[in-house]
């Protein structure tokens, strides 16, 4: 029987192999060549993914994602999320317009 972050390592692998599928579906139409990639690249994308270990993946994980670097963007009813986003304490919250502009204060 797995422990609880066994089954969430596990969950996580599953989502993160599982989404190439669209992926290669959607990308294959746009070219590769124009990327730079091999002609087929978005084909055989999936199976390298699928390939990959728990341990592949916290390694590249480990060299890429930067928690201190993080940026969250949430869309949403400001009157019904801001509170809680800022509840999290996760730090400094932006709130900007439709244009991306800084918002006026107030809900």
């Amino acid at each position: 029987m797995c422990n609880q972050e066994e089954r969430e390592r596990v969950a996580a692998l599953d989502a993160f192999r599982s989404a190439p599928r669209n992926l290669a579906a959607n990308w294959s139409g746009a070219g590769n060549s124009a990327f730079g990639l091999p002609e087929d690249y978005s084909t055989t994308y999936p199976a390298r993914v699928r390939s990959l270990s728990v341990t592949d993946v916290e390694k590249a994980a480990k060299e890429v994602v930067h928690p201190d670097q993080l940026v969250w963007v949430v869309v949403g009813d400001r009157s019904k999320v801001e509170s809680s986003i800022r509840d999290l304490g996760w730090g400094e919250v932006h709130v900007l317009d439709a244009d991306g502009n800084p918002a006026k204060s107030g809900l």
